[in-house]
Order: C-alpha cells, then sequence, then structure tokens
C-alpha cells in the first residue's frame, strides 16, 4: 500500500499539469494494478435471473482472467453448475447449466481459442490422411504451447464440454439415440446462441474422437491419452508410451451413433449441417 501511494503522490502533480481532462481520462487504480477484478461465487448468481448474469459474466475477459486466476473460484462454479444438472438435462433452466458449464471450461482453458483455430477444417469432411500431429501443431493456441499443465487442462475442458453438449443435444432430439433433428416442441433455451453452441459442440466432438483414438491405441484412459497427445506434439519421449507419431485423424462425423445424432441435432438447431 506504501508503495502505490509513493506512486501516486509522484503521478498526481504530472496529471494536474497535463490538464483536467488527462488526470479523468487516466486510470490510476487500473495503471498500478489495483482494479482487478475478483472472481465471482456461486452466491453471485443464485435465484432468478442468476444463469444469466453468469452468461453475461463468462462474456467478459475480466471475470475469465480472475477465474484462470483462482482454481477454487473456478471449482466452486463448476460444483453449482454441475448441481443444477444432476438429473439430466431436459429442463431450460438444465439446458442453460449445461451451456454455462462448457463455455466456462473452454474460457478458462484456451478451449475456446482451440475452437476457433480449427473451426476452417470443420468447413469440410475430416482428411484422414492428416497426422493428428499436425493438425494439433496447426491450430494449438500460442499460450497453450509447450506447457504440459495448460495443455491438459485444455483438452480436459473439451471433453467436459463434449459431454455437456451431448447431454444438450439429446435434450432436443429424444428419440431412442436420436436421430439427428430437432424433436417438434425442443428447443435450446431462450437466448441460447446456437450457431455457437453448434460450432463448439463439433470441435469438441472432434477433440473427443481424437482423444480416443489415440487412447484406443495406448488403452491407458483418456488422462494417458492426453498426455501421450503432450508428447507427439512436441516430440518428446515417454518410454510409457509406443504411439506411431503417424497416427492419422480420426473421422467421428462418418460414424453413425447416438453422439454424432446429438451433434447434428445441435447443427440443425442452428439451421446448421455438418460436412458430409
Amino acid at each position: 500500500m506504501a508503495r502505490a501511494r509513493t506512486i501516486a503522490l509522484i503521478l498526481l502533480p504530472l496529471l494536474l499539469l497535463a490538464g483536467c481532462s488527462a488526470l479523468f481520462d487516466f486510470n490510476l487504480f487500473k495503471a498500478l494494478g489495483l482494479d482487478k477484478t475478483a472472481a465471482p461465487s456461486p452466491s453471485d448468481y443464485q435465484g432468478a435471473g442468476g444463469l444469466d448474469k453468469l452468461a453475461e459474466d463468462l462474456s467478459s475477459p475480466a471475470v475469465i482472467d480472475a477465474l484462470k486466476d483462482d482454481p477454487a473460484a473456478k471449482a466452486a462454479l463448476v460444483t453449482f453448475l454441475e448441481g443444477l444438472i444432476t438429473g439430466g438435462v431436459d429442463t431450460p433452466e438444465e439446458q442453460q447449466a449445461s451451456i454455462l458449464l462448457a463455455d466456462l471450461e473452454l474460457k478458462t482453458t484456451s478451449g475456446e481459442e482451440f475452437v476457433n483455430n480449427i473451426v476452417t477444417a470443420m468447413m469440410t469432411p475430416i482428411d484422414t490422411s492428416v497426422k493428428v500431429v499436425d493438425l494439433l501443431r496447426s491450430i494449438i493456441p500460442a499460450d497453450v504451447a509447450g506447457d504440459k499443465t495448460k495443455f491438459t487442462a485444455m483438452m480436459q475442458g473439451l471433453m467436459t464440454a463434449n459431454a455437456m453438449y451431448f447431454a444438450l443435444g439429446q435434450s432436443i432430439d429424444s428419440d431412442a439415440g436420436g436421430d439427428g433433428v430437432v424433436d417438434p416442441g425442443k428447443s435450446l433455451p431462450p437466448g441460447a446462441n446456437a450457431g455457437d453452441i453448434a460450432q463448439k459442440a463439433g470441435v469438441a466432438f472432434l477433440a473427443n474422437a481424437i482423444v480416443g483414438k489415440v487412447d484406443g491405441v495406448a488403452a491407458g484412459g483418456q488422462s494417458e491419452a492426453i498426455e501421450q497427445m503432450y508428447y507427439l506434439l512436441y516430440d518428446q519421449i515417454n518410454p510409457a508410451f509406443t504411439i506411431d507419431p503417424d497416427l492419422s485423424m480420426p473421422d467421428p462425423f462418418s460414424i453413425a451413433g447416438p453422439e454424432l445424432n446429438a451433434v447434428k441435432a445441435l447443427y440443425s438447431a442452428a439451421g446448421m449441417t455438418l460436412p458430409a
């Protein structure tokens, strides 16, 4: 506090000399790093309109940065949202909670940037001749590159998002196994950005398929598969793994099943279709 007071005393005469307009335009607290946004807590989002407020807050870079800096606060929000969907995703509130949980994971782990980087590849059929490692290298967010902890968090966030979008897709396409078309009388919750949801769901679905293909070879579970992907990405050797560095991309969009149908339903809700 003494340091901040000293700096303020130094800066104040300079600001006064520059004129009143400069004084009001200059944010002293921001310059001193004293205006950081506090991480929110579940108590901020209780009651009517609470989830709408959380949706608004998750669009704020300052709030996202605060949550990145406070893992305990993020974990509390995850627990809060999970508590709203323990019985499944059927009601508009449960749908909104699943959307927000996916967004929370993507935005706080660079998963959203991963989505933006890969969206071009999603506009055409998946090229299964492309190596997994080559695709990852072309889309990995800069702040994740070379950081195993951040890479792992990003991939795990994408896995959580995929589970949320699967449940969300089934909530609007509830036929047995789904058929990829929104059921009559079903819809996404009011105010939902269907196009954004569809895009993120498609990428999370693809990321899950990549992890699944690596796991199919490594046979050690999701966590081990994500770790192996990191080693492949940076040509590092781990004797515990024997994955072929030439492992090719999967094409989950060509494999029929309830998971694909859930994604198709979300695309249908947005008036979009997956690449054939």
